[in-house]
């Protein structure tokens, strides 16, 4: 899509003006005037709802909001966060968006004592404490807020494991 609007641009004349979830450099050029805003990226979502912005990696590609916060996330491969994380994204991930934390999610798994369960809320008080916990069903799982304060590369993955519930 985006070479077909630089081709349409050239053949016509018009600015080149496209919104992604790609890194955004310190120095951005601001659009045309005549150009529509770009919406928020979905890191710039998840502090609209006071949730730290590297709860998802940087291979979102697209994502949409529902005025009743239903939150869908694309990514075009599954990816596994290591080294202190132990999560894996699905290519697919959905749940109900809130102030502080994200419930009935899909998509998304957490390795807990060596077993691969799936994530079923997140939930975050910035405010009171330091942690991000990943309701597992019969665990939670505690993992400090600061490894989350930026948004963390994806790796291809997980793992191999035996172990999943």
């Amino acid at each position: 899509m985006k070479y077909f609007l630089i081709l349409l641009s050239l053949l016509h004349n018009l600015p080149i003006h496209t919104c992604s979830e790609s890194k955004q450099s310190d120095v951005t050029p601001s659009p045309p005037p005549s150009s529509p805003p770009c919406p928020p990226t979905v890191h710039e979502i998840l502090t609209m709802y006071n949730l730290p912005p590297g709860l998802f990696p940087d291979a979102v590609t697209s994502y949409t909001l529902s005025e009743t916060g239903l939150l869908t996330v694309s990514m075009p491969i599954q990816c596994f966060l290591g080294s202190g994380y132990e999560l894996v994204y699905h290519p697919k991930i959905t749940g109900i968006i809130r102030n502080g934390s994200i419930e009935e999610i899909q998509g998304m798994e957490s390795m807990y004592f060596h077993f691969w369960f799936w994530v079923r809320r997140i939930q975050v008080d910035l405010q009171l404490d330091d942690y991000v916990y990943f309701d597992l069903g019969w665990f939670t799982r505690m993992i400090p807020v600061s490894l989350f304060d930026s948004v963390p590369s994806c790796n291809r993955g997980p793992p191999v494991s035996f172990y999943s519930v």
